[in-house]
């Protein structure tokens, strides 16, 4: 009963956010552009929890899904398919060619999985630039024609908002699945896990998959706002780096650290751009790594150390 009743109080700190965020959006359109990247860096490093947080896996090329979406996105605009159907289909292409490459670069582990996953990243924008008759090569698409006149900043905004809100209740619901105490078993201890009887292959294709739709729909919503996407953009590593980073400063493995870490990044990061513009993401490595010294379960890690009052708020 008393744990039931701590994760209802988390719970209501998670809500509470996301109201928080909803209110400041309507202040201006200056905050409304806060909110709109805070919730993208939510989903991606939400997201990005599903096979870092639970199976210890490092992905650098995350920002390959958030490539592959726009690019569906686009292509199918271009055709005139419905936009908002267009980001689902993008969410689920993005799964589907994470289980192509889960079933090869997953049977790797540890550093040899990370560089593999920066290879695939940038395979794909070079597979991108060779095939200009399908993905427009180098230039990319334009789609200002296609979206200008149903293009609305606001609504954006709420798709993001409500995919957090999906991706939180997906994650909470992951937690307490076997298939989350499969992934947490094989984060711990790999073998130990194998030992056991985990299929450990199989446990981290269905994560691989499942972290790549969210971050797939989110690439389609921003080929909607930008109207344009090409591969030196869309497929940028600073997506993954910036996700890792954000999940780090909130606590891997939680529901409420990417939330958090989050909002405490990009908060900062559009303070630091206006006063110290280009050393944004220095300061935040720095950031990191004194985090990960001092707290390396990250600020809900070290709230809950610290403060035994606030621990019923976090989950």
């Amino acid at each position: 009963m008393r744990i039931l009743f701590i994760k209802n109080y988390a719970y209501i700190s998670i809500i509470g956010i996301y109201v928080i965020l909803i209110l400041v959006s309507m202040i201006s359109p200056y905050t409304l552009e806060i909110v709109y990247y805070t919730l993208l860096l939510m989903i991606l490093a939400q997201s990005l929890n599903i096979i870092m947080g639970f199976a210890g896996l490092y992905n650098f090329g995350h920002a390959a899904f958030v490539g592959i979406g726009a690019y569906t996105f686009a292509i199918l605009v271009v055709k005139g398919v419905d936009p908002y159907l267009s980001m689902i289909i993008g969410g689920l292409v993005a799964s589907f060619t994470a289980f192509l490459l889960g079933l090869v670069v997953l049977r790797l582990k540890g550093p040899f999985f990370a560089i593999s996953t920066l290879g695939i990243l940038e395979a794909i924008r070079y597979f991108i630039i060779g095939t200009p008759k399908i993905t427009g090569g180098a230039a990319g698409f334009t789609l200002f024609k296609y979206l200008g006149t149903s293009y609305n900043p606001y609504i954006l905004v709420y798709i993001l908002l409500i995919l957090s809100v999906v991706t939180t209740i997906f994650l909470i619901i992951l937690s307490h699945s076997s298939l989350g105490y499969s992934l947490k078993a094989l984060r711990e201890d790999h073998d130990a896990a194998e030992a056991s009887g985990v299929n450990t292959t199989r446990c981290k294709i269905i994560a691989f998959i499942l972290s790549a739709f969210f971050p797939g729909v989110a690439g389609g919503v921003i080929a909607f706002k930008t109207f344009w996407v090409m591969p030196e953009t869309i497929f940028d590593i600073s997506y993954s780096i910036e996700a890792i980073l954000t999940v780090l400063l909130g606590g891997s493995g939680t529901i409420i650290g990417p939330i958090i870490g989050a909002m405490i990044y990009n908060i900062s990061k559009s303070l630091f751009m206006s006063y110290f513009p280009g050393f944004q993401l220095i300061v935040f490595g720095i950031l990191t790594i004194i985090i990960i010294l001092i707290a390396p379960e990250g600020v809900i890690g070290l709230l809950n150390n610290r403060f035994k009052k606030v621990r019923r708020f976090l989950i």
